[in-house]
């Protein structure tokens, strides 16, 4: 299972207001509106009063009245190249993207020198998703001003949203010689540190940023993260403490606090920070997934695709939750859905986990031909994929065609030595060949691997069993019972082997014990009945007839017929 550490630093850049505020604080602020608006009533043809008085409106957060003030200033003023900015700026904080962008086109058509109209058209484009469109506008305007370290630090962001990590830790490196008092370039060269895995370099580009700016609740969290990746998770969880304590409402940093405590084990506090995370934002897709996960590893398979769902209605091209949704799906056995999702998945990302996966689905529906096929396509993508041979070899095993199960096992052990399952299971390809050396040879592996491995010492019993060395199969079949006291398979198989001795009251005694093992299993009382039977203990035989009826499936007719008309018999012999 794989788990999305799911913190992106937002891209926030500044936008640059044309024009001076004239006061500090609500009260000065709206006495100078009350001056311009004067002024306005003294002369209504002064644009340049609806421009600053628009101004303020804009800074006190009155957008409506802001694009009033900046339309009657256009309106006045065709070629106010300042005012079709500020215009643009609160149609970008409006949402009204395209308006924006008319906006920042007509100022720079106005003043084609003018790089805070192409820097704000790319942060526009960055808010659609553009990055392209938005690298050429930063570019213009860094043609314009190349002194400028927000601008390099806002096109170096453009380059990280676009998958240009090269190019961006350039432009961040950029802005920091040009101002090497900018907290902001530190923050964002240190997030392109982490995402290439250099967490060090990372820590120390976000001390530096704290260094200069310690309310930035940003650079703490981005920090914790670092240390969460480099398993200093006491670290981190004071930088996001801190963080919070910076920003009471921090959605991403509840959410990375959850990551901490699901690493740690503790899926029921993860489950509270997440649900924190939700409550600040519902439309967090991270949050639904990583919560997701946590349900998943507590066995909550359908509260977990319920979490998936929620996250793909967020994010439906990311093929890691189709990935883990399916995941969930086929633990549920619904094999059907989980081939879906494991189709997507593939269809987005192509990797050797979906095909596997999509097989496993495929084996387990008994399409052994689809299984096949996506194992071997895992193969083509790593032709040293153990787990991918493993996998054929099981598909095989079904198929009861053991040449080729045994060439995949083979395969497998050459590429992983170690791979215990692999020796475990071609040594019961072998024992069921009838190869017993080679099958002892390789539980003998196995044991050595995994001394606490109980199926090695059971199939081996079975081994020893079928060549007549009973001794070694009883100590066989006691360290399996040893190592599993609550399988009844050892019990049972060990009075059988009993009886083949003539040893009835042990075998007697074992099958008890797989009933207490398993109070309802048929072939235990089966066993028993038959087992008292030859050991005289006919009325303990009945008993134990009746209780196979009770618990025997309706498959077993014939046998339960047979029971009842043993049962007849066996009354009439005792006289009961």
């Amino acid at each position: 299972m794989r788990l999305k550490n799911a913190f992106i630093i937002s891209l926030a850049a500044f936008m640059l207001l044309a024009g001076l505020l004239y006061a500090e604080g609500d009260t000065g602020l709206d006495e100078t509106i009350d001056s311009f608006t004067r002024m306005i009533e003294e002369d209504p043809s002064n644009a340049d009063a609806y421009f600053k008085r628009g101004n303020i409106y804009e800074s006190k957060g009155l957008y409506d009245q802001a694009l009033s003030d900046y339309n009657g200033a256009i309106d006045l003023k065709p070629k106010y190249t300042e005012a079709f900015i500020n215009r643009g700026i609160v149609y970008y904080k409006r949402g009204e993207n395209q308006k924006a962008i008319l906006d920042y086109t007509k100022a720079i058509e106005l003043d084609p020198s003018y790089d805070e109209a192409y820097a704000n058209t790319g942060l526009v484009y960055v808010k659609l998703g553009q990055y392209d469109q938005a690298l050429y506008y930063y570019d213009k305007a860094i043609d314009e001003y190349d002194e400028d370290s927000s601008l390099y630090v806002d096109r170096g962001k453009a380059y990280n949203e676009n998958g240009m990590y090269k190019e961006a830790m350039g432009d961040f490196s950029k802005a920091i010689s040009l101002n090497s008092v900018n907290p902001e370039a530190y923050l964002n060269r240190g997030l392109t540190y982490a995402h290439d895995g250099k967490f060090d370099e990372a820590i120390a580009d976000y001390n530096r940023s704290i260094e200069l700016d310690t309310g930035n609740a940003e650079s703490y969290l981005s920090r914790a993260i670092s240390y969460a990746n480099k398993k200093q998770p006491e670290k981190a969880m004071a930088d996001i403490d801190k963080a919070m304590e910076l920003k009471k409402e921090y959605p991403e940093a509840y959410l990375n606090r959850g990551n901490l405590y699901f690493n740690d084990g503790h899926n029921d506090i993860a489950i509270l920070d997440y649900n924190k995370a939700l409550e600040l934002n519902g439309q967090y897709a991270e949050a639904y997934f990583n919560r997701g996960i946590v349900y998943a590893r507590q066995g909550d398979y359908a509260q977990a695709i319920c979490d998936y769902t929620k996250a793909l209605d967020l994010r439906p091209d990311c093929g890691e939750i189709f990935f883990n949704r399916a995941n969930a799906h086929l633990n549920q056995g619904d094999y059907d859905r989980a081939i879906s999702d494991f189709t997507k998945n593939i269809e987005s990302e192509k990797d050797i986990d979906s095909y596997t996966n999509r097989g496993i689905a495929y084996a387990r529906k008994g399409l052994s031909s689809e299984a096949i096929a996506d194992f071997n396509k895992a193969l083509e993508i790593n032709p040293k994929s153990a787990q991918a041979f493993f996998n054929l070899a099981l598909v095989y095993d079904s198929k009861v065609q053991y040449e080729e199960s045994l060439k995949c096992y083979d395969k497998a052990i050459k590429v992983n030595p170690k791979y215990v399952e692999a020796y475990l299971n071609r040594g019961i390809v072998y024992s069921n060949r009838t190869q017993y050396d080679k099958a002892i040879a390789d539980f003998n592996k196995v044991m050595s691997m995994d001394p606490k491995s109980g199926e090695a010492y059971f199939n081996r019993g079975l081994v020893y069993d079928n060549q007549g060395k009973y001794d070694k199969a009883l100590l066989d079949y006691g360290k399996f019972i040893e190592l599993n006291p609550d399988h009844m398979s050892g019990y049972i198989n060990r009075a059988i082997l009993y009886v083949k001795r003539g040893m009835y009251d042990q075998a007697i005694d074992d099958l008890d014990k797989a009933t207490q093992s398993n109070p309802k299993s048929a072939s235990a009382y089966f066993n028993k009945a038959l087992v008292c039977e030859k050991a005289g203990r006919m009325n303990d035989a009945i008993e134990a007839y009746k209780k196979f009826i009770e618990f025997a499936t309706p498959r077993l007719s014939t046998y339960i017929e047979g029971a009842k008309d043993r049962i007849a018999e066996l009354k009439d012999y005792t006289g009961r």
